[in-house]
């Protein structure tokens, strides 16, 4: 049996690609390109995105990258339970 999941992926980031703003739960704007979906800071920055979704992408990669002390944190807590 293959685990393969249904519908599309939250890539999960916290920055906004598009103004480089961290994203507040309670403003968050989201948007679904090619199976995944992305958060912005607002709806305003979807527009944005939709006019170049390649050149914003690459952004959210090389900020998955870019891993803080805090996340590292955070896993290694989250691992030990």
């Amino acid at each position: 049996m293959q685990n393969e999941q249904e519908g599309p992926v939250d890539v999960g980031n916290k920055i906004c690609p598009v103004s480089g703003e961290e994203i507040y739960e309670e403003m968050k704007a989201t948007y679904e390109h090619e199976g995944k979906i992305y958060n912005f800071c607002c709806a305003m920055c979807i527009d944005e995105f939709k006019k170049d979704p390649e050149k914003y992408i690459e952004k959210i990669e090389e900020e998955k990258g870019n891993v803080t002390l805090e996340e590292i944190d955070e896993a290694e807590f989250d691992s030990e339970m």
